[in-house]
């Protein structure tokens, strides 16, 4: 994810293999990380992660409590700032 921060191709690149392991993954600590990382990636590339927001809208509804913090308080910062 810190690649991907630093160059547009490379996030344009990966980004569709991040979204498939934060759907994927069992794992609520890898969840919550990557919706971190992609509050990072979409407020330094807004037009590469708008397509994809949905996607981070979804994980309001994720099973784990401590995902969906982690995602409320990314989507806030967003819209916020």
């Amino acid at each position: 994810c810190k690649f991907m921060c630093v160059s547009a191709q490379y996030c344009d690149r990966n980004l569709q293999l991040l979204f498939t392991i934060l759907e994927k993954s069992d794992h609520p600590t890898v969840r919550g990380n990557v919706i971190i990382a992609l509050g990072d990636l979409a407020f330094r590339w807004p037009n590469l992660v708008d397509p994809w927001t949905e996607k981070m809208y979804m994980r309001l509804r994720d099973p784990d409590i401590s995902v969906r913090k982690n995602a409320l308080m990314v989507l806030s910062h967003l819209i916020l700032n």
